[in-house]
């Protein structure tokens, strides 16, 4: 009865253990489930021999179920205490580990040679009791060793699993560890009273055989080699907030790591002590961010639920006391950054007037000199000094586009604009200076560009003249080309423009630098030629700005190709058509011939400066109109109150009365008969959104210093037609 009854548990115990074996393989995380495995599948092995020692008839038989027995019992324990080292990430010896694998092997090798010994068992027999035969040994020195050892590695992972039960992280390691070590010591304590078993039963594979059950159940049943699971309980772990649990009556269960570094008072060995902290962590805080210890915290109470149930809480917190204080840095650094920016705003606005005052002085008092003199050598000493005053106002014009594009104030303005208008423009510009140089200068224009477009008509303007000027420059003989084609998609016109010349060149190793700010390229070989080095990179932040990117291609010493293409949109599809450079050749001569007078006219102009008076006085000369002038923004009232003028000029930046104050004052006396008269302010701020200042401050119109002749002879005709 007995043995039918221990051989249905071992059956029972074998089942069992394919099972878990299955399950494991097929839920649990495998690289850490492997050792698990191993050892059931160790237990599978030695309750299979065991069997088949009970079924045995004969001594042979049953000599050969215990060797089978051992193939599993040798190694049964060693894999179970590496399945925990593995589970718990235990710090134990590698070289230990080893020692213990040769162990097993050595036992497992004795039993193997059992015919040949007598140094495990001092004899065996085969007795029949009760009609069952039993296999019956007289044990030797070194089986009692080999007991001793296997009892001394669970007696190890015992201690271990006891040791950590506590401190492990989580609720189903502890569980694990408890269980682990309660079902141990059960063995133990009946291994140790019956050493080998009740005769003529040996119960210690059946004993180990249901230990590895539990455990291999409670991995199962828990899950504990799940990844997700192991990957939550990392991500609390690890997290960077602190994390405190605890149950509906507010007993402490549990904290992380980084919760027991924020605060300390978690480490009282009392728990009463630890809920107390808690309590004052906690406090009574109806925002979201407490103080304690002196440090902010950032909190965050949630309510935890299992089935729709309340069954505790768990406050998450991290500590924000340097975050508070680089905020208050940052905020303090973003002030300060606001005020050097409008100082520096304010510095480049007066730097602008500063410098651009006395250009237009030079300027104009040397147009007037170009105008009114026929002496050779002085028409030419006025040219130079005109040259050199352009290419002054050229450097100014470039610090001032590059200080607004860095600080982010230069904008992009859509505005349908006449596109044959454009390209004359851009051609006006460089035909005269090309043919001084002797350079050829060839255009390209695709007759199907749409006549009217829509994009910010004077960056595409200083863009084109930048780089047709960087090829001026850098050109000594042959030719400049202009090309630009387009291509039309839908309400959308792809510009394409190129310039090519058969100038320097530029090296391979210095395109790296080509548009970085105040660079020039083959310094040594280029000294003498003009420049700022920002030109190329005013270029590219535009077209940066305008969707677009500037490409090159150079041989050095043969020329280069820079090229780009603008997205536009067509505001009037006509074509442009053909358009010859001759046409524009007249188109100059012309302009320079035909001058607008209105001898009839009465102009007044108003600025603090002297010479400036002087050179307005002089550059209107060619008009023959009245031209009276204002020294202050007082004598401009009073001399508006008096008489009636055509036109005014009025410089901004004046003492006492700016020409901002002075105009809104002329414009809202009810009897001024000025009242309606346009106003153009004549200034020598030219930083981005001066224009729209002016004139949402109500001028007619907005002119720079120096004063551009073009510019000053199209405002003329436009208000006195």
């Amino acid at each position: 009865m007995i043995h039918n009854i221990v051989l249905g548990i071992h059956i029972a115990s074998l089942v069992v253990c394919f099972f878990i074996v299955y399950m494991l393989g097929r839920r649990e995380n495998k690289h850490r489930a492997n050792y698990m495995v191993v050892t059931i599948v160790c237990n599978v092995i030695s309750l299979v021999g065991y069997i088949l020692e009970l079924m045995s008839t004969t001594e042979e038989a049953m000599i050969t179920a215990v060797k089978m027995q051992y193939l599993g019992k040798s190694f049964v324990g060693t894999f179970l205490l590496y399945t925990f080292i593995r589970y718990y990430n235990w710090k134990f010896p590698r070289t230990l580990i080893r020692l213990f694998w040769v162990i097993d092997i050595g036992i497992y090798f004795v039993v193997l040679t059992l015919d040949y010994h007598m140094c495990y068992y001092k004899s065996y027999d085969v007795v029949t009791v009760a009609g069952k035969n039993f296999f019956v040994t007289e044990k030797a020195p070194l089986y009692i060793i080999t007991m001793v050892y296997l009892l001394g590695i669970l007696v190890l992972f015992s201690v271990l699993c006891h040791k950590h039960w506590k401190t492990a992280e989580g609720r189903d390691k502890q569980i694990l560890g408890k269980l682990s070590v309660t079902s141990m010591v059960a063995d133990m304590i009946i291994v140790l009273s019956i050493f080998d078993g009740v005769y003529p039963y040996d119960l210690v594979p059946m004993i180990i055989t249901v230990f590895t059950i539990v455990i291999g159940f409670l991995i199962y049943k828990y899950g504990l080699f799940s990844t997700l699971d192991i990957a939550k309980e990392n991500l609390i772990v690890d997290v960077e907030e602190g994390v405190i649990v605890r149950d509906m009556e507010g007993n402490f269960q549990y904290a992380n790591p980084k919760a027991y570094e924020l605060i300390p008072q978690l480490r009282y060995a009392d728990k009463k002590l630890i809920e107390k902290a808690i309590d004052r962590f906690v406090g009574n805080a109806k925002t979201d961010t407490i103080r304690f210890n002196g440090r902010f915290f950032k909190l965050n109470n949630r309510v935890l639920e299992d089935e729709k149930q309340t069954v505790g809480h768990m406050i998450t917190f991290f500590d924000i006391t340097d975050l508070l204080e680089n905020n208050k840095k940052m905020e303090q650094l973003k002030i300060e950054a606001d005020n050097a920016n409008y100082a520096k705003s304010n510095f480049l606005a007066n730097m602008s007037h500063e410098i651009r005052t006395p250009i237009n002085a030079v300027l104009g008092m040397d147009e007037m000199i170009l105008r009114e003199s026929s002496e050779e050598n002085i028409v030419e000493y006025a040219t130079s000094i005109k040259r050199a005053g352009e290419s002054l106002l050229s450097l100014v014009s470039d610090i001032l586009d590059f200080s607004k594009i860095e600080s982010g104030k230069m904008t992009i303005i859509d505005e349908p604009y006449n596109v044959k208008e454009l390209i004359k423009d851009i051609i006006n510009t460089f035909t005269l200076r090309m043919r001084q140089k002797g350079l050829s200068f060839i255009t390209e224009i695709d007759e199907n560009i749409p006549k009217v477009l829509v994009g910010d008509e004077v960056r595409i303007k200083q863009i084109a003249l930048n780089i047709l000027s960087n090829a001026f420059k850098y050109t000594k003989e042959g030719y400049v080309k202009l090309k630009i084609s387009s291509e039309v998609k839908g309400s959308k016109c792809i510009l394409a423009f190129s310039v090519e010349d058969t100038g320097s060149g530029i090296k391979k190793e210095a395109l790296e630098k080509l548009f970085a700010t105040f660079e020039r390229i083959d310094e040594k070989k280029n000294r003498h030629i003009e420049g700022s080095g920002l030109g190329l990179n005013i270029t590219k932040n535009l077209l940066k700005m305008m969707g677009s990117d500037i490409q090159v291609k150079s041989v050095y010493g043969r020329g280069s190709i820079f090229f780009f293409d603008l997205e536009q949109r067509v505001s009037d599809y006509e074509p442009i058509g053909m358009m010859d450079i001759e046409d524009v050749k007249v188109d100059i001569n012309q302009g320079s011939e035909d001058t607008f007078t209105a001898p009839h006219a009465r102009m007044l102009v108003v600025d603090d400066n002297l010479v400036n008076l002087s050179v307005m006085k002089g550059l209107l000369k060619r008009t023959q109109a009245t031209v009276e002038m204002a020294s202050s923004g007082a004598e401009a009232v009073k001399m508006t109150k008096d008489r009636e003028y055509d036109l005014i000029f009025m410089d901004h930046l004046m003492p006492e009365m700016d020409g901002i104050e002075t105009m809104i004052r002329i414009k809202g006396m009810e009897a001024n008969p000025n009242r309606n008269t346009p106003c153009i302010v004549l200034t020598a701020n030219a930083i981005s959104g001066a224009k729209e200042k002016y004139m949402e401050a109500g001028f007619d119109e907005y002119m720079t210093k120096p004063v551009n002749m073009d510019l000053l002879e199209n405002n003329l005709r436009k208000f006195l037609s």
